[in-house]
């Protein structure tokens, strides 16, 4: 059986998008299926693509059994506005011409979005092979862009996106959600019956580096492992940081890269945050054990985000990292359930400040709420059990023989 998933983003590049989408396809190959990705030429966060890609219109990769097709992707350091757009339309234009010219015989086609611009080839593969269509929605657009202001509820791009989501949904055999919020915006613009699912993020067996990340005698370590894009919060971090910057005990450890990263280093440079340091951008592993040595780790959302469940949230806690939340919604009621962690109001520099301070003066409750948050999540958010679902949905789907049992070892 084999599968065909478009996807913008892929490992090695380090966002949890690519980690979602990686190890459903690496679960769909273990599993039995001839998987073939289609996605751009590496380029996240930093907007450089590897010297080994440079001057080609394709590449095609290895990932184990993964086949991974590369398209000619336009990339700038500049990761904002049309240089984004830009960057996501080359990937979709790639895509469009392999789906158009390559694939005939497929039976699945599966698209992670957003960017909702690879529903273009992945609609056009679906037709094309007559397979079935998969959606993975791990933001639901245009409701996203609305609720945090980008975009006006009767602009012309959201009336587009919207159509767009629509044509896609309709043609979806299922649709998988990130969380209940995007599975609540989607259900609401399918008709009834549409099979949709909730398949949350979670975390990947990664073992952390070796690597210990130094500190003075007595310091308190908060820790943000991550994207550091429009949306990553990071600013309510560095207004506490400039609250704390009196408070010896307390460092803040940044580390990951994104569109909002240099602007970061420049206001910390500019105001003399002498407690915060950036890691820049670093392998998983390494991520993983900046986050085992931190005392929290920090999970900024912003005020209008309250459907979300980043993975950065499973990462920390699968270390025995407890959480310091500054969000609301879905992110607060997960950490509620797990007891791993403290939870402040979004985008309140005071309140997460003293938090801060008081997670600083009480060792024993960081080591008691990372040990709750690393027993939940290793009992219930494995990723690998995870994506099995997914796989086991799209075999049932497209199995010409229903009363088969599952496809492959997707246990």
């Amino acid at each position: 059986m084999k599968i065909t998933i478009f996807t913008q983003y892929y490992d090695p590049e380090p966002c949890a998008a690519a980690k979602r989408t990686t190890a459903t396809a690496r679960k769909f190959a273990s599993s039995g299926f001839a998987v073939d990705i289609v996605t751009g030429f590496p380029n996240f966060p930093d907007g450089r693509i590897p010297k080994k890609y440079r001057g080609k219109l394709f590449s095609l990769d290895r990932d184990g059994s993964v086949s991974v097709t590369r398209v000619w992707t336009f990339a700038s350091t500049n990761r904002r506005g049309l240089y984004r757009a830009f960057n996501w339309i080359s990937v979709a234009l790639g895509s469009i011409v392999l789906a158009c010219l390559r694939i005939r015989s497929c039976d699945a086609i599966y698209v992670s979005i957003p960017p909702i611009t690879l529903a273009f080839p992945a609609l056009i593969a679906s037709y094309v092979s007559g397979a079935p269509l998969f959606v993975d929605v791990r933001d639901a657009y245009p409701e996203v862009a609305i609720n945090l202001g980008v975009w006006k509820r009767d602009s012309t791009i959201a009336k587009i996106v919207s159509a767009i989501a629509d044509l896609t949904y309709r043609r979806a055999r299922t649709i998988f959600c990130a969380t209940e919020g995007v599975r609540d915006a989607v259900v609401e613009r399918c008709s009834p019956g549409k099979d949709v699912q909730v398949v949350t993020n979670g975390f990947d067996r990664t073992r952390p580096d070796d690597t210990s990340f130094a500190r003075e005698a007595g310091e308190f370590v908060a820790a943000y492992a991550g994207n550091m894009g429009l949306v990553s919060g990071l600013d309510v971090v560095l207004d506490a940081a400039a609250l704390l910057r009196d408070d010896r005990r307390i460092r803040f450890r940044l580390v990951g890269g994104g569109s909002e990263s240099e602007a970061l280093r420049e206001r910390v440079r500019t105001e003399n945050l002498a407690n915060v340091e950036f890691a820049g951008v670093v392998a998983a592993p390494l991520a993983l054990a900046a986050l085992r040595d931190a005392d929290v780790a920090l999970v900024p959302l912003k005020r209008q985000i309250v459907d979300c469940l980043p993975s950065k949230m499973f990462d920390a806690l699968s270390v025995g990292c407890p959480l310091m939340l500054s969000g609301d919604g879905e992110a607060k009621r997960f950490l509620e359930r797990a007891g791993g962690g403290w939870c402040v109001p979004p985008e309140d520099p005071a309140a997460l400040a003293d938090a801060l301070r008081q997670a600083a003066s009480d060792r024993k409750a960081c080591r008691a709420r990372g040990k709750s948050g690393r027993d939940f999540v290793l009992a219930n958010y494995d990723r690998d059990r995870i994506v099995s679902g997914v796989v086991r949905s799209v075999f049932a789907a497209t199995s010409p023989l229903p009363h088969q049992p599952a496809y492959g070892d997707v246990a």
